[in-house]
């Protein structure tokens, strides 16, 4: 048996969790859904806290063994990506991000807070595909850039921004799936960052970000019939809304050059 840490970011810290064994820890129901990493269960509250019977459910988030990977390099890789989201996750919540609550850690298992079954993605393609966008899919996808935005200035990069990462709510846009994340050196003042350049400095923040927003746009133009244009709101809002946009949006364009050179040439 394995002692199992308190809860992060989760109520009465007076409310003890079970101490449960890392390869069985709770007793669950068949997966609500498989992803390409994982495996999502329904949990219920009580299973953590008995005395909150009917505290709304929670889900289990497995990352499943890889059979394909030598089973000692899969229980590494597992593992860093386990801690690495979970990082993410309350390094975000504390910045202000809507992460989802985390109540229990295993070394391939998360426990958080169940946030719905809408994604962005499903919510936007529920909606008239038309052009111009309708209003709807407008404050959905600015909302979504907001949230972003708030990720970027806790100094972490997603790593897998998709329209599918984002779960929607009627009063907030809720990322996931932090497995890929990273955390990079924080902003810089203007002096101080010129400084850093002059002195042979490598801040890669920039980029990172610029990157980040890459791979959001190839997967928004690859599932959605107005990718283009809601590629557009994103960036516009970006670049007004954050900080560090103008920089952003400049090195998105290197980016988004380096990419097509990369399909024209290999």
């Amino acid at each position: 048996m394995s002692e199992v840490s308190r809860p992060i970011h989760a109520p009465p810290p007076s409310l003890p969790l079970l101490p449960l064994p890392d390869n069985s820890p709770y007793v669950l129901p068949p997966p609500l859904f498989q992803g390409a990493e994982s495996l999502i269960y329904s949990l219920p509250f009580s299973s953590l806290y008995p005395s909150l019977p009917t505290s709304p459910p929670l889900i289990l988030k497995h990352r499943f063994p890889k059979k394909y990977r030598h089973p000692k390099i899969d229980h590494r890789i597992t593992k860093q990506r386990t801690k690495a989201e979970v990082k993410a996750m309350v390094r975000c919540r504390r910045g202000g991000v809507r992460c989802p609550v985390i109540y229990d850690v295993g070394e391939d298992w998360i426990v958080m807070e169940d946030v719905g079954r809408v994604s962005v993605k499903d919510y936007l393609k529920s909606l008239p595909q038309t052009s111009p966008l309708p209003s709807s899919a407008i404050t959905c996808l600015l909302s979504l850039t907001n949230s972003i935005i708030s990720i970027h200035s806790s100094s972490c990069i997603h790593g897998d921004l998709t329209t599918s990462n984002f779960m929607y709510t009627p009063t907030s846009i809720i990322p996931l799936d932090f497995g890929l994340s990273t955390i990079c050196a924080p902003n810089m003042g203007e002096k101080k960052r010129k400084n850093n350049e002059m002195n042979g400095g490598n801040n890669n923040r920039i980029e990172s970000f610029a990157v980040d927003l890459y791979v959001l746009e190839r997967s928004i133009m690859s599932t959605h019939e107005n990718g283009e244009e809601m590629v557009k709101v994103i960036v516009n809002e970006y670049k007004e809304k954050s900080r560090e946009g103008d920089r952003v949006v400049q090195k998105l364009g290197e980016v988004r050059a380096r990419g097509r050179k990369r399909e024209c040439f290999g």
